[in-house]
């Protein structure tokens, strides 16, 4: 059977918590286990680690192999170094003064790294401020070079509405000249207009006066009619009696036979 030392996920969602565990390596992760050997907790910040090292290093000179995760856990915590100290076959003391020197070495490591990070990120602010202020220089070379133009545009603006307004008082003067004739034919128009209406006017009471002698006419002439029309009434009225007499002594003659 392979042992494996691995760790074993507890804890919550978000919230993780690791056992450090011999185990079968036919096993799952979360499986049964053969031994528990330690805990660690990825978001503690003084003390992540706890491990029995005296159960530890047994697992490992049996054959154990540990798993990449807790094989840098042991070399973070100078596991590793003490095995290399005892497999030499150093003493004790001399292990605990070597493992002691070796902590001061990675204490010194660790606050160049701290002091390189830091350094770092006072480059980046001050990279970043000076960016900042080009960035702010060159947008205050572009405001005054947009002033400089809006200034420049504002001048040529007010020298073009000067000449047009010159133009337009030259062009008004013209037009008063050009108007006063158009006046005067407006005049001569006028009474052009006024001379025909005239003259339309005496042409209708002309053909008015025509027209009444005309009328006179035919009222005559439909009296006339009227009479030659009464007169041949009358004639007509006298003959009819006599055909009426005459038929009589007929009707009689008849009458004795």
């Amino acid at each position: 059977m392979a042992v494996k030392l691995r760790l074993k996920r507890m804890g919550r969602r978000k919230r993780p918590f690791y056992r450090l565990v011999a185990i079968d390596s036919r096993k799952r992760r979360d499986g049964a286990e053969i031994e528990r050997l330690g805990w660690f907790d990825p978001l503690h910040t003084d003390i992540a680690v706890e491990i029995k090292e005296d159960r530890v290093l047994h697992w490992l000179n049996q054959g154990a192999q540990p798993s990449e995760t807790v094989d840098n856990i042991f070399k973070e915590i100078g596991l590793n170094y003490k095995r290399h100290l005892i497999d030499e076959g150093k003493s004790e003391e001399e292990i605990a003064t070597l493992l002691t020197e070796w902590q001061a070495r990675q204490s010194e490591k660790k606050a160049a790294l701290a002091e390189k990070k830091a350094a770092k990120k006072k480059a980046a602010k001050v990279s970043g401020a000076e960016e900042t202020g080009k960035e702010d220089h060159e947008a205050g070379a572009e405001a005054d070079g947009n002033e400089q133009e809006e200034v420049a545009e504002s001048s040529q603006q007010e020298t073009e509405a000067a000449s047009s307004e010159e133009a337009e008082a030259s062009t008004g003067d013209t037009d008063t000249k050009e108007v006063e004739p158009e006046e005067g034919n407006q005049e001569a128009g006028e009474e052009n207009q006024e001379a025909g209406a005239e003259a339309m006017d005496s042409g209708q009471e002309e053909v008015a006066e025509n027209k009444e002698p005309v009328a006179e006419e035919v009222e005559v002439k439909a009296d006339e009619t009227a009479e030659e029309k009464a007169a041949s009434d009358e004639d007509t009225s006298k003959e009819a009696p006599e055909e009426e007499t005459s038929e009589e002594p007929v009707e009689e003659t008849k009458e004795e036979n």
